[in-house]
């Protein structure tokens, strides 16, 4: 089964690896490693954290209090 994208619907979507920084404001930067859906028609990107970096981010961000997002919305981040 192909996975269709979430904005446009259509079917072109892929898994890509990525490498990213969380930089929260005053904070330790995190550090990810993971895969991400990206549809190729529109551009739509979703992805999750896996554990350690995503408690790593949630830590960092509880103990600066640079952001005000609940660590439930930190989980599954849409970039658009």
């Amino acid at each position: 089964m192909t996975e269709t994208c979430y904005r446009c619907g259509l079917a072109n979507v892929h898994q890509i690896n990525l490498e990213m920084t969380f930089a929260p404001t005053m904070a330790e930067p995190v550090y990810a490693l993971g895969k991400a859906s990206v549809c190729f028609d529109c551009g739509f990107t979703a992805f999750s954290l896996t554990e350690e970096p995503f408690q790593k981010l949630r830590e960092s961000v509880s103990a600066k209090g640079t952001i005000s997002a609940s660590a439930a919305e930190l989980k599954d981040i849409k970039v658009a």
